[in-house]
């Protein structure tokens, strides 16, 4: 459009600013901004102004967004939620819950999305006092019912708190419950170490007919994985295969997961190929898995093989890699390898790193 020479207007700049929001792309962002102060249009336009707000605070830029926002001559709701919900989004709940109260103060009354974040915060703080009062009052002002997202954020709020029963609650009073409040509510479980829970949450959810999706699958794995439920892990492989989720990564990442946890590790192994893209989680799961069954030659082969394809070891892979070592009595490939570790100065960053080099050293004599 400016190569054509047409000149941007508002529609054009608040579209393009939400388009860096989405993307997380906050250096565009700055250039639009640029071009904005050079037209005035900050001081001029207030959508303008708030579309900057949200886009600096969506891409974690909150000390810009919240300099923005209280350069604004008038706040809109839309601006304070804009930052409230940068901050909760990017675990500052304390700042969050702050810029409520002086919301309050200068009595601009909260809406869904001002709730919605503020629950979010409440969650990531574990500040159940907060949170309850914010159930509260959303039970006070009947907003519950209103938008099924303020529900969904209340169940997970709860289940972040550790509080699963009054999450269940929540739960079973929505009258819409849509697939994202099934996912909060088995992540809820599957996070608190109630795997079996969640388990017995998905077959009502498969009752009721609603329809999964690469979240549910996900946090189901890990359910199966967690309470060692191999039989059902393998249906759930099956189901995933049937329904066309299999090219999802998050979800084979998490496949190969379940089965290195079970000792199948030939399974793990098979699925691992079939990935077109492996980042370092990935093999770190897989030489992990081999490491902690006793395959240490196949975690050291595996670390080869990372290493040939370019993907740089973190601390874990450092980790396994050197127990290994240190179970097969290999001190060269041992030595070579604490040499890499020094010279990425690791050891000042990790002391279990330092502690699994001292075994290492040890085993080998």
């Amino acid at each position: 459009m400016k190569h054509a020479g047409v000149c941007a207007d508002m529609v054009s700049f608040i579209c393009s600013l939400k388009a860096c929001a989405n993307i997380g792309s906050g250096d565009l962002g700055e250039q639009i901004h640029a071009e904005i102060e050079k037209l005035a249009l900050f001081s001029t336009n207030l959508s303008i102004a708030n579309a900057l707000v949200d886009m600096y605070a969506k891409c974690g830029l909150l000390s810009t967004s919240q300099y923005l926002f209280f350069k604004l001559s008038v706040r809109h709701p839309v601006a304070w939620n804009a930052l409230i919900l940068g901050y909760a989004d990017h675990g500052y709940g304390d700042e969050a819950l702050e810029l409520y109260e002086e919301m309050q103060l200068h009595k601009v009354l909260p809406d869904l999305v001002t709730f919605v974040g503020l629950l979010k915060a409440c969650g990531s703080l574990r500040d159940i006092n907060q949170g309850r009062d914010l159930h509260v009052e959303l039970a006070r002002q009947n907003m519950l019912d209103l938008d099924i997202s303020v529900g969904n954020s209340l169940v997970d709020m709860f289940a972040k708190c550790h509080r699963l029963s009054f999450a269940q609650e929540v739960f079973d009073r929505l009258r819409c419950k849509d697939t994202v409040s099934w996912n909060v509510l088995l992540t809820g479980y599957t996070d608190n170490s109630q795997g079996d829970i969640a388990l017995k949450e998905l077959k009502k959810m498969k009752f009721l007919g609603v329809s999964p999706d690469d979240v549910t699958f996900v946090t189901c794995l890990q359910a199966r994985s967690s309470v060692g439920a191999v039989y059902e892990g393998q249906t759930l492989h099956s189901q995933i295969e049937e329904m066309g989720f299999f090219n999802c990564t998050f979800i084979n990442s998490q496949l190969v997961d379940m089965y290195v946890n079970f000792g199948l590790l030939m399974d793990a192994q098979h699925i691992f190929n079939k990935l077109l893209v492996h980042d370092i989680c990935q093999w770190n799961v897989l030489i992990a898995g081999y490491s902690d069954h006793g395959h240490h030659e196949k975690a050291l082969k595996c670390l080869e093989q990372l290493q040939s394809k370019g993907v740089p070891p973190d601390i874990l892979t450092f980790d396994y890699s050197l127990k290994s070592c240190g179970n097969l009595g290999a001190i060269d490939k041992g030595m070579q390898l604490h040499q890499e570790v020094v010279k990425k100065g690791l050891l000042a960053k990790d002391t279990v790193l330092g502690n699994t080099l001292i075994s290492m050293s040890v085993k080998c004599g």
